[in-house]
């Protein structure tokens, strides 16, 4: 699997803030707050399975581009979602 820049960066951004929740609060602080970050890093890491898995559904008739679907909307949605997910961890007391 060929392993985007973004998603070294994320991966990094990941790692960090793990050690950084595992620092403050041990293992207990690390699985509450780190499990959604995680959950949203993995959606990162695969981002295009997902939107392949999205492509499905809609007739091809009413779909202009039911073969082409577009993958940037969904790795931006995520990364929102994984940034939002490492502020509330970090930022949660």
């Amino acid at each position: 699997m060929f392993i985007e820049k973004h998603q070294k960066i994320a991966i990094l951004i990941f790692i960090i803030v793990a050690i950084i929740l595992f620092n403050r609060g041990g293992t207990e602080t690390l699985l509450n707050q780190g499990v959604p970050a995680f959950i949203f890093l993995v959606m990162i890491l695969f981002y295009r399975l997902f939107a392949w898995l999205m492509s499905f559904g809609f007739l091809p008739s009413l779909a202009s581009d039911a073969h082409n679907y577009k993958t940037g909307p969904f790795a931006v949605v995520f990364w929102i979602l994984f940034l939002i997910s490492i502020y509330v961890g970090v930022f949660n007391h």
